[in-house]
């Protein structure tokens, strides 16, 4: 961390240093300069007073930004019954409920705590279902951090670059044996990836699939690219698993509702906790009979957190006030947002590049052309830039995610998106070392 000298936030960092790896458990929080003390709406206010307006919300989980007031309640309420029991509680079958009745594609839906934890279980399914050991997944794409998952999650980008990708591990200390259990695609590629699928059709029981992946600007999938993904794993007996941890947002049946394709399995998590641990797989009746622990041979599903009954309380508070019309409007403030930087970035000739879809914005630092992971993620020569850009961001009070992407909140007013616009443009100048610095 960066905390400002003298103030509270580096007072308590060096006490976080005595007691933890360079005093975070959380990797995505290691370049931050303070401390949360508390949060309202579109703002956080840390420990040493100032207010940020909030372009993470933690990592896409708050949907309705802070101290969302039904959902405040509905935690208030479940604390007055206690915090967690071994029986099931009415809250999880209530949260089931919705979901089975909000998603076309799924019949069944069980809860764990994390959304690294959903696909996890999701890519268990398959193989068991399956009868098949690999799973194929696309290159570069972040799935959480289940060895199998992290396979190439983070390849070198390669502009340019055209054909079959390599399996990888995400670190030089990762288990060797998982790149023989994955087979890596490429991103919106249909003509390649049905080569690469063809040539294990024996060996893979699925393929995890984001419909509107974070390491390429939330460009969404080519819709021929998904429907050639069912058609392969129809013919070729695998099992088509959406991961829909973050794209869920985008329309009120997750993204998969944006397309005319149904998965087998989809993994969520993020906003259906409401802010609390979530994670969860839904699917067909067929597919999640899997999870049936009163069936041989399925898959053991348990945890001494899943569907903890705060996590089911604020979901179902936070998702019954996410209904169409307020998606609707959120995605239009995302558009809106998108324009604003769009037009900014031409006006001052910045030769910056703004992709996203719905309330997702992410920023590049050269022209993008193509719908691929090379085409479009970050590249080597960008690092120094996005880490300026993030700097400048939080001197102008915006927080946005390290690797220069934001998500907004309904919580955001039209001032708030005018306000994160502006503070992005001038940040993109000085990454572009065209501006000055911030004032203090």
């Amino acid at each position: 961390m960066f905390p400002a000298a003298g103030s509270r936030s580096e007072e308590v960092y060096k006490r976080a240093q005595r007691v933890m790896p360079h005093g975070s458990s959380r990797k995505s929080l290691y370049d931050m300069r303070s401390y949360a003390h508390c949060g309202e709406g579109s703002r956080i206010r840390d420990i040493d007073g100032t207010y940020i307006l909030d372009g993470s919300n933690n990592f896409m989980v708050l949907i309705h930004g802070h101290r969302h007031a039904p959902t405040m309640t509905a935690l208030s309420e479940q604390l007055g019954h206690g915090l967690s029991f071994g029986l099931p509680v009415l809250g999880e079958v209530l949260l089931a409920e919705h979901l089975c009745a909000r998603v076309a594609s799924v019949d069944h839906v069980v809860f764990c705590s994390s959304g690294t934890e959903a696909v996890m279980h999701a890519m268990k399914a398959a193989r068991s279902i399956t009868k098949r050991q690999k799973i194929a997944k696309c290159e570069g794409l972040y799935h959480g951090t289940y060895d199998y998952a992290e396979v190439s999650n983070a390849a070198p980008v390669k502009p340019g670059f055209q054909g079959f990708p390599v399996s990888r591990l995400s670190s030089d200390f990762g288990m060797p044996h998982v790149l023989e259990d994955v087979v890596v695609i490429p991103f919106n590629d249909a003509a390649v990836t049905e080569q690469i699928l063809r040539e294990h059709a024996q060996e893979i029981g699925g393929i995890v699939l984001d419909l509107a992946p974070s390491r390429v600007g939330y460009v969404a999938a080519d819709p021929s690219y998904v429907k050639a993904l069912r058609r392969l794993a129809d013919e070729l007996g695998m099992l088509l698993i959406f991961d829909e941890v973050a794209s869920f947002r985008l329309s009120y049946g997750g993204a998969q509702e944006l397309y005319d394709v149904t998965p087998d399995l989809t993994a969520f998590g993020k906003i259906i906790g409401g802010g609390m641990p979530v994670g969860a797989v839904g699917g067909s009746a067929k597919a999640m009979k899997i999870f049936d622990p009163t069936e041989k041979g399925g898959v053991s599903f348990t945890g001494t957190f899943n569907a903890h009954p705060l996590t089911m309380a604020a979901g179902l508070a936070t998702l019954n006030h996410y209904r169409v019309e307020d998606i609707v409007a959120l995605n239009k403030k995302g558009d809106r947002l998108r324009a604003m930087i769009r037009s900014g970035i031409a006006k001052q000739g910045l030769p910056a590049h703004v992709e996203g879809s719905g309330s997702f914005v992410s920023i590049f630092f050269a022209p993008r052309m193509g719908n691929g992971y090379h085409a479009i993620a970050h590249r080597p020569e960008e690092q120094a830039l996005v880490q300026r850009f993030w700097s400048a961001a939080m001197d102008r009070h915006l927080l946005v995610d390290v690797s220069a992407r934001l998500n907004i909140s309904t919580a955001y007013s039209d001032a708030d998106v005018e306000e994160a616009a502006a503070a992005i443009i001038e940040s993109i100048e000085e990454a572009f070392n065209r501006s000055q610095p911030a004032a203090a």
